[in-house]
């Protein structure tokens, strides 16, 4: 069989994923952005592989073999969650990012150094705003020294 290379084979894959993606989505009866929660991508990265726009990222594929149970088909081969296993077998550790809710921005917060006080508030669901003051502090002009010269 042929073998499909370059910007063909990462336009099938694009494809591939953009159908079974859909399929998956609609089965489990998820919105758009509670797919891409479950994902750990972004709305707008899902709207983009689910239009076959950007060829997925190879964690995003395995993610979607391992978790999702997904089966894709590429030139007659089917790669499922054993496509994305070291030569000894085993799952390689996942690189996928988790975000953590920081309780420390949920109020207000202002650290008052003197010279410096920074603020946190919170600004949004996801978006916190800081703000930093440094006080400049002019110096006061000093006298010029005084000379004392002894007279003989």
């Amino acid at each position: 069989m042929a073998s499909t290379s370059g910007a063909s084979g990462a336009a099938a894959l694009r494809r591939e994923v953009s159908v079974k993606l859909k399929a998956e989505i609609e089965r489990r009866g998820l919105s758009k952005t509670a797919a891409a929660r479950a994902l750990g991508i972004s709305k707008q990265r899902l709207h983009h592989y689910l239009r076959a726009a950007v060829t997925p990222r190879t964690d995003f594929v395995a993610t979607l073999l391992r978790e999702w149970g997904l089966v894709l088909e590429l030139e007659g081969e089917q790669f499922g969650v054993g496509a994305f296993t070291t030569r000894k077998g085993r799952e390689p550790k996942s690189t996928r990012s988790t975000q953590l809710p920081l309780p420390l921005f949920e109020q207000a917060r202002v650290l008052d150094g003197g010279a410096v006080v920074i603020r946190f508030s919170r600004a949004g669901l996801n978006r916190t705003e800081l703000e930093l003051t440094i006080k400049h502090v002019a110096e006061e002009p000093q006298a010029a020294p005084v000379r004392r010269v002894k007279r003989a």
